[in-house]
């Protein structure tokens, strides 16, 4: 699957419509890193309670970062595949902040 950087903003916007909500006290930066084919598409996602601000490229130094491949992603987004249990699968490898991962996936709970 190959979505160009046009194409991703609709998928970001369904996990925000997701996530954000549920936010509240929650701040990260959290990042994710797409395998799409040959190169990986990285995306910073800044959250602050029930804001966020996204934007292509990266963190040196990120909370939480996300890496799995485009078409998870998209399931993930378009709601066929639930990100608890794709964590739980291993579908995503996950980096970071072991407490702000626990709060992050209660945000997907009962997704």
């Amino acid at each position: 699957m190959s979505l160009r950087p046009a194409a991703q903003g609709p998928i970001f916007k369904a996990w925000r419509r997701l996530s954000i909500p549920r936010a509240k006290d929650f701040t990260a930066d959290v990042q994710y890193e797409l395998q799409n084919r040959a190169e990986v598409v990285r995306r910073l996602v800044r959250i602050a309670g029930n804001q966020e601000k996204a934007a292509p490229g990266g963190s040196s130094n990120p909370t939480l970062t996300f890496r799995m491949s485009m078409p998870t992603f998209a399931r993930i987004g378009a709601g066929q595949m639930n990100p608890v249990t794709a964590m739980l699968e291993r579908c995503p490898e996950v980096d970071g902040d072991i407490k702000k991962l626990f709060q992050f996936t209660g945000m997907f709970a009962d997704r």
